[in-house]
């Protein structure tokens, strides 16, 4: 063999440094493939909370955030407001123009939703026509405030695309913190019926 200054091979020199490649190798396909698996878990996380056809949370999704906020809001005695949001004449629309026109509708709803609320607030599917917001830290007459600029951004948006809908929606806000999430939605529910026989396209207000 020749040898170094420093005592060592060429081969073993050469050895040495493809083991090292070979390392750096493994380590870089390791962050690669963790980065991917990481990128695969949030996909699926995703479509575990996420309501496919609006993109808003699903029902079980926006319960959990909302029962995380209501422990928030025990923790530090903040108020909490809950908005429940029902489609009036939906039903005319899937029986007279079909199924996928009704479902277009929802997402532009869902998307005028998202337009007319805060980062902080949580909006949610909960069912067919029924959506869901969630207000940290909204007093009853900031609830106000924020339920007439939504149905304002809902009228624009369907008298622009000439759908003949519009929202009632039942508001409830918790200042005590001591309320649980099926009370809330329960009452909020029951607003929103109040408010389709006062004749509809308009908000009922309580306190709990």
């Amino acid at each position: 063999y020749v040898h170094l200054k420093s005592g060592a091979s060429v081969p073993l020199l050469s050895w040495n440094a493809a083991n090292r490649l070979g390392v750096f190798a493994l380590i870089a396909y390791t962050i690669a493939l963790q980065a991917q698996l990481k990128r695969a878990l949030q996909r699926e996380q995703l479509r575990a909370t996420t309501d496919r056809l609006t993109g808003l949370l699903n029902k079980g999704a926006f319960r959990d955030r909302v029962e995380e906020e209501i422990r928030r809001t025990q923790r530090y005695q903040h108020p909490l407001t809950l908005a429940f949001i029902d489609l009036d004449n939906f039903k005319q629309v899937n029986d007279t123009q079909g199924h996928a026109r009704g479902d277009a509708l929802l997402q532009h709803v869902s998307q005028t939703i998202l337009t007319a609320v805060r980062k902080t607030d949580i909006a949610g599917r909960i069912g067919g026509d029924e959506f869901a917001i969630c207000y940290p830290e909204i007093d009853e007459e900031q609830a106000r405030q924020a339920i007439s600029k939504l149905l304002q951004a809902l009228e624009i948006m369907t008298s622009q695309s000439g759908w003949q809908v519009t929202a009632s929606v039942g508001v409830i806000t918790s200042g005590s913190g001591d309320a649980r999430y099926d009370e809330i939605l329960g009452r909020s529910d029951q607003l929103m019926y109040v408010a389709k026989q006062k004749g509809k396209n308009r908000a009922e207000f309580a306190k709990l």
